[in-house]
């Protein structure tokens, strides 16, 4: 084609360009000062009908080359979708070469004939196709073009992959205005400019030249202050500040922000609470949410304060209230003011009776911070949910039904579980039908509502039909899915973020990341703060300062085997709360005992299973909740595993660890997969309170008692079985049990001995191991051998054998010692899988006590109540008998009788350890500290129990303990017959449990096993 037939210098054609333009859309009404509207590039040109920044590109380039010039300003190729935009276009493509084709941003590459504006949404009624076009002559003809100026300036198909003579035009948002630039500024005192802060120039070095910060009075003043006058009153929604970084970052803090139409800066409302910079960081972002204001000021409470600012912001980032004609049958619709990231309901409804809004528009925030209107849609009057779940979602009414379903989510608390169901039955429709960002705005808008849902509502629609799971899966299936505009797509609510974007193998591999920075307002909305993303080459920092982060390890394509000719999509969400990960296992921690300590952040990789990476993805976390240290039982790193309790999902550790301690606060966690992250804080013992010191006080002392009493009981055991050797009688069950309760006694010593050293000894990983390993072995011998005590007894007094072969306490003993070895073994061997210990004590984590530890110790403690109900019973029958037999006075009989049930029963129950039920009601039920303490006393005074109850009580202890006093008292001697033991009796006869025999004064059968 020809060119343009006459040639001008490039300054000389700019400038009338400008001048022929600006006369032209003076005319019209159309142009906007480019220094107000805020256009990223020179040449651009603001459109208001549309709210976008146009250029008319003299280059030539294909499809692709257009697209990627257009993405290097920020923006996409041009999409004309209305008369207005189209004529405006046509305007500027002359004015550059009115002999060229102009390419825009339409193509019918993904199915011929369908045609899709570049971010996809399919092309409206408005079609000034050229007549016989599109005609894909050859098979070959897919992208829109408009015809040169001969032509008619129609819109023609054309190939993709041409150069030659095919020009192109960008569009593009316009970037945040700043209200305070070069605007009056002023302090209470003076030793820097004020006018610094407003000069442009945001370098945070006080001694840089120009000088670029503030400053009053050196020596410090009473509640200085800084404020700015913006000329006129405006929605302030953002004030940026940039601190001073080469020292003294912390003299901002704490600050105030005052907005208002008032000179004096502290007669005007705050804009939030006191705000804290993080030093680490140059700057810092506080949402004001449209305070309306003359002045904005900066204040520091407090006396002695020096107030440096080195460069202060002022955004209105909001959309305005604006008239629009969404189609001919609405007319013009008004959609009020929308903060930035907010949809707007138009002020007309539908009709009379229908409160519903007429149509629907989102306010975008760009990624040079302005806020712009999307598109309306208009919304359907007559569909409520359960009409919606009828519509059939395809290409072309995905977006209405996206929008509906936002606006009906709008009434969360008055959900029920089958409307969960619903929506999140149409979300995942949704995203299987298109993923355009201006769906995307909807969808994130519906799943930020669904976490406001009521909990018991969540809770049974994920017990119905996993309702809350498919939120969170739509989510990620559409940021695989999105079809962006722009590098990348990012949408904040107060509830949930996500960020896509489409990088190269080699970008991939700086280690990609992402982060959050609250606002330090104490909110937990995640709109009041920023998000970003970074690489692990340069973001340290961030690292460091972020409320929370996940970064990908360097190099990961090769681990992953990544094509690295193509682009990979890399996403990120971001999770205020876990009210979307609704655990129903009945496994699942209690409040009280855990508390979802942090945000849930995730990342993946679209269609790429990243697992078991030999380099661990770091996640960091700062806790919302704040929590002593010493209150903090256990930091467990957690993912949320879709696939756990047959798809219901669960919190997991499989495959992620701990790092030892935290800095600054944060801790920080390594898994060696990508998924969604969370940190478990085990507050478990915090409701305690007070408590707790007296508790960890009653243990030492009743380990340090039953210690003492376990190795004289161990001695005084050992010495009677010695006797009981060497009378050679038929001792059957009185050896039996005196080998069982030494057996015992060893496991528990070495239990008490090994808690004692060594529970706290967490500075050695491996050591901390063995004695975790060794606590949970002794115990649960300690308990096999209580088992083995109750089989023994329930022989003795049910089926009164006297006799026991020594075959006996040989299995026992196998038994007793074998199994907990097995167990033991088998849990800390693979304990690579999981983890196998707490952070913060050297006793088992959560997956092992429960599996290894408290089921087994749960089944031996119901076998031996079982048996201590039959024991019990059998000795009431058999009280009753001797009450018959011995006719004495009824008061004395029952006083003898109660005293002797309530120490056989005090003495079963130490022996079989039935005080350890007490320690289920605590894990059961944490907030009741009584039994917390049941538990401490009972359990660790275990030792002094068996040495009252069966050394000091026993019926040949108490005959010893009478002749050394008859010979010590010389009064007794005569009396010496009446508490001697008859010679007579066997050893056997003596250790029997019960005697059934006629009974008679003076003799009374005196059991001894469990007496």
């Amino acid at each position: 084609m020809a060119r343009q037939g006459y040639v001008r210098t490039a300054a000389g054609r700019l400038a009338a360009l400008v001048l022929e333009v600006a006369l032209f859309l003076t005319v019209w009404g159309l142009l906007v000062p480019v220094t107000e509207a805020g256009c990223p590039q020179p040449g651009y040109f603001y459109h208001q009908p549309s709210r976008l920044c146009y250029k008319a590109f003299n280059d030539t380039a294909t499809y692709n080359g257009a697209v990627s010039r257009c993405s290097s300003d920020g923006g996409t190729l041009a999409m004309p979708r209305d008369s207005t935009t189209n004529n405006f276009l046509i305007y500027l493509k002359n004015f550059i070469d009115k002999n060229a084709w102009f390419r825009f941003g339409l193509t019918d590459v993904h199915q011929e004939g369908v045609w899709m504006w570049d971010d996809n949404v399919p092309l409206g009624d408005f079609r000034p196709w050229a007549t016989g076009e599109p005609s894909n002559i050859g098979n070959g003809e897919n992208c829109a073009e408009y015809y040169p100026d001969m032509y008619s300036n129609s819109w023609n198909d054309g190939p993709c992959n041409l150069a030659e003579d095919r020009k192109f035009i960008c569009q593009a948002s316009p970037s945040g205005v700043n209200l305070a630039l070069g605007k009056p500024a002023y302090q209470t005192s003076s030793d820097a400019p004020a006018d610094r802060a407003v000069d442009g120039n945001t370098d945070g070095d006080f001694f840089a030249q120009p000088g670029t910060c503030t400053h009053t009075v050196d020596g410090g003043e009473t509640d200085p202050s800084w404020w700015v006058d913006l000329g006129q009153s405006y929605m302030v929604d953002r004030v940026v500040i940039f601190n001073r970084i080469e020292c003294c970052s912390g003299r901002l803090n704490p600050f105030n922000i005052h907005i208002g139409d008032s000179d004096q800066v502290s007669e005007n409302p705050k804009c939030g609470g006191d705000h804290q910079i993080n030093v680490n960081r140059p700057s810092i972002s506080v949402s004001c949410l449209g305070m309306k204001g003359r002045y904005v000021g900066v204040r520091l409470p407090g006396f002695h304060r020096i107030l440096t600012l080195c460069e202060v912001l002022v955004f209105s980032d909001n959309c305005e209230e604006e008239s629009y004609s969404v189609d001919n049958e609405a007319g013009q619709v008004t959609f009020p003011r929308a903060y930035g990231g907010s949809f707007s309901y138009s002020a007309e409804h539908c009709n009379e009776g229908n409160d519903k809004p007429l149509a629907s528009r989102f306010c975008r925030i760009t990624q040079n911070g302005a806020a712009v209107w999307d598109q309306p849609v208009l919304l359907m009057c007559d569909t409520d949910l359960q009409n919606l779940s009828q519509i059939v979602v395809n290409n072309e009414t995905a977006l209405s039904v996206a929008t509906e379903l936002q606006l009906i989510t709008t009434q969360a608390e008055t959900l029920s579980s089958s409307e969960v169901n619903s929506i999140t039955d149409t979300l995942q429709e949704i995203v299987n039908a298109s993923a355009t960002e201006q769906i995307g705005d909807s969808l994130l808008t519906t799943v930020d509502n669904l976490i406001n849902v009521n909990a018991t509502v969540l809770q049974q629609s994920q017990e119905e039909r996993r309702g809350p799971t498919r939120a969170v899966l739509a989510l990620e299936t559409f940021a695989d899915t999105v079809i962006l505009t722009t590098d990348t797509y990012t949408a904040v609510r107060p509830g949930v973020a996500l960020q896509a974007a489409d990088i190269s193998p080699k970008e991939l591999d700086k280690g990609q990341g992402f982060a959050f920075f609250s606002s330090g307002n104490n909110s937990t909305s995640l709109t009041e703060g920023d998000v970003t993303s970074f690489t692990t080459e340069d973001g340290g920092d961030i690292l460091q300062t972020a409320d929370v982060s996940i970064a990908l390890p360097p190099n990961i394509s090769n681990m992953i085997q990544i094509n690295n000719t193509s682009e990979v999509r890399l996403s990120y969400t971001l999770y205020s709360s876990s009210s979307l990960f609704v655990q129903t296992s009945q496994r699942a921690a209690r409040p009280y005992q855990h508390a979802m300590g942090t945000r849930i952040i995730g990342g993946r990789i679209a269609g790429m299973p990243v697992k078991n990476l030999p380099e661990p993805v770091i996640i960091i976390f700062t806790p919302i909740q704040s929590f002593l240290p010493e209150d903090v039982k256990e930091v467990t790193c957690v993912f949320w595993d879709f696939e756990a309790e047959a798809g219901q999902g669960a919190w997991s550790t499989e495959g992620c660890d701990n790092m030892p301690g935290q800095t600054k606060g944060r801790y920080t966690c390594a898994c060696n997969h990508l998924t969604n992250f969370a940190m478990l804080f085990d507050v478990y013992g915090v409701g305690f309170g007070d408590h707790g010191k007296p508790l960890e006080a009653i243990s030492i002392v009743g380990c340090v008692v039953s210690i003492i009493c376990l190795v004289l009981t161990i001695i005084l055991l050992a010495f009677i079985v010695t006797r009981l050797d060497k009378r050679r009688t038929r001792t059957g069950h009185a050896k039996s049990q005196l080998l069982i309760l030494i057996n015992l006694c060893v496991a528990l010593l070495a239990t008490l001995v090994i808690f004692l050293a060594g529970i706290n000894r967490t500075a050695s990983p491996i050591g901390c191991k063995v004695v975790a390993a060794l606590l949970h072995y002794f115990l649960l011998a300690a308990l096999m051998w209580m088992a083995v005590e109750a089989v023994n007894v329930y022989r003795a007094v049910v089926h009164v054998f006297d006799y026991v072969s020594g075959n006996f306490i040989i299995k026992a003993g196998a038994v007793a010692w074998g199994l907990p070895l097995v167990a033991t073994l088998s849990t800390v061997g693979p304990s690579s899988l999981y983890r196998y210990r707490m952070d913060k004590s050297c006793w088992l984590a959560s997956e092992p006590l429960i599996y290894a530890f408290l089921i087994p110790a749960g089944l031996i403690l119901l076998f031996n109540l079982l048996v201590f109900i039959l024991v019990m019973r059998k000795l009431v029958l058999e009280e009753k008998a001797q009450k018959e037999l011995r006719g004495a006075d009824a008061i004395e009989v029952n006083r003898q009788w109660i005293t002797r049930q309530i120490r056989r029963a005090c003495s079963i129950m130490a022996l079989f350890g039935l005080t350890w039920v007490f320690g289920f009601f605590v894990i059961a039920d944490g907030r009741h500290v009584v039994f917390a303490y049941l538990f401490c006393i009972f359990n660790t005074l275990q030792g002094l129990f068996i040495f009252i109850f069966h050394c000091v009580m026993r019926e040949d202890m108490k005959e010893w303990r009478k002749k050394l006093t008859c010979w010590e008292n010389l009064v007794c001697i005569g009396k010496k017959e009446v508490y001697e033991v008859n010679k007579s009796k066997s050893s056997a006869q003596v250790s029997q449990l019960v005697e059934l025999r006629p009974l008679s004064p003076g003799n009374e059968p005196n059991p001894d096993v469990v007496m």
